[in-house]
């Protein structure tokens, strides 16, 4: 009903001559459901449109609140801005200095409040935490990543093309120069020079080209460094490279995107695979003259990745080990025959780095085929780890709380 009645204001104020127009396109009054704003140019203008406004309310019998009514005088120079007064009726109305329309913040100069901007998308960013943006809390990291471009960025961002950006705005925002990041991007991808770029990439074949070109670069830098890390790193030692680690995520989150439950199962079997787990033998490298390697549960060796999933006779207890395995060993004879398990579960080094990943094991040359096999294997492996993990923090519970 009120839009009805709006309808027939925004018709008064475009009758008139006072107000701002770009070229024959009237802009006075933008408006949006019952939050409209009045644009003039000087304080006559002004005073004849808010006149308009008052009278078309009073014909039409509704009411505009005075004080919640605000207005904003923009400056073009460094002077402070003028005082102005501009009456509804019997009331002036305030003048401030910033105000919010339509979601966007103004100020005097029209400029963006950067520092705002990013206290904004902070606080989007903390508001995510409790629904898992951390990642510890059901949610995977493909998702993550979804929910940062789909809810911060945004929020930070809105409604700044409309605003005057200033050097330092962009400096706020991005740091450095944008220029000098991109010169830099692409120096450190091998990439043609910008201005190399602007001569000769015109048309939508050189673009397409342009564009092929800087994924197979950005892949290939990547694909390097991995290698690089992978050879550096002892802690990921049972991984393998993946040739398309840079466009999908590892087979330990496949089919963890949609259950919260799967994808912390899933974080418990990164760990183990990347040997950041808190097992006894990794705190004591950290700690070697205070804590013992040995493991706490059965004290027979150290308590490293092979002792935690295969060893520990403390974690036989209630066969989960032992009942894993031999769904891990029925799935792989009923696809690849029973010599071919026998090979692969007979040695506990082999039956490691199988658990652990086995995202480059070819099962069968049917690569599809494959892949189903390897998803298989991939979720009963993070389930045993799961469950050895569940047993081993519930022993260790109850053995600090009887100690106590």
């Amino acid at each position: 009903m009120y839009k009805r009645f709006n309808n027939d204001l925004i018709n008064n104020l475009q009758e008139v001559p006072e107000g701002v127009k770009i070229g024959t396109l009237d802009v006075t009054s933008p408006t949006c459901a019952d939050d409209i704003a009045l644009l003039s140019k000087a304080l006559r203008e002004a005073q004849i449109l808010t006149n308009i406004v008052e009278l078309t309310a009073n014909g039409e019998r509704f009411t505009i609140n005075p004080t919640k009514s605000e207005i904003l005088v923009f400056k073009t120079n460094s002077k402070p801005s003028q005082e102005v007064v501009v009456k509804y009726g019997n009331n002036q109305i305030k003048q401030v200095t910033s105000l919010k329309h339509l979601g966007i913040e103004r100020n005097e100069t029209n400029t963006p409040n950067i520092t705002q901007r990013i206290e904004t998308a902070r606080k989007t960013l903390y508001a995510l935490l409790g629904s898992g943006l951390h990642g510890k809390n059901g949610i995977s990291p493909a998702i993550t990543i979804g929910m940062w471009n789909t809810f911060v960025i945004p929020r930070m961002l809105h409604g700044i093309e409309f605003l005057n950006v200033r050097r330092k705005d962009l400096d706020q925002l991005e740091i450095s120069s944008w220029f000098i990041n991109v010169k830099a991007l692409l120096s450190k991808y091998d990439l043609p020079d910008p201005l190399y770029l602007l001569r000769h990439v015109r048309d939508e074949k050189g673009l397409n080209h342009w564009k092929k070109q800087a994924k197979i670069q950005i892949n290939d830098f990547w694909q390097l460094q991995r290698r690089i890390e992978f050879g550096q790193r002892a802690t990921l030692s049972h991984l393998c490279l993946q040739p398309d680690s840079q466009t999908k995520p590892h087979l330990i989150w496949t089919n963890s995107k949609h259950s919260p439950n799967a994808t912390y199962k899933a974080i418990i079997k990164a760990q183990i695979a990347t040997e950041t787990y808190r097992l006894q033998a990794n705190r004591s490298r950290y700690n070697q003259h205070d804590i013992k390697p040995d493991c706490k549960l059965c004290e027979h060796g150290p308590e490293d990745r092979k002792h935690f999933i295969l060893i520990c006779p403390s974690l036989s207890l209630r066969d989960i080990r032992t009942s894993y395995l031999k769904k891990l060993e029925n799935t792989l004879e009923r696809e690849i025959g029973a010599a071919r398990v026998a090979r692969l579960l007979g040695d506990r080094d082999e039956l490691l780095d199988l658990l652990i990943d086995c995202s480059n094991l070819e099962f069968v040359p049917n690569s599809k085929k494959n892949r189903k096999i390897q998803v298989e294997v991939e979720s009963l492996a993070r389930n045993l780890v799961y469950a050895l993990h569940c047993l081993r923090a519930n022993t260790l519970s109850q053995a600090f709380t009887s100690d106590s």
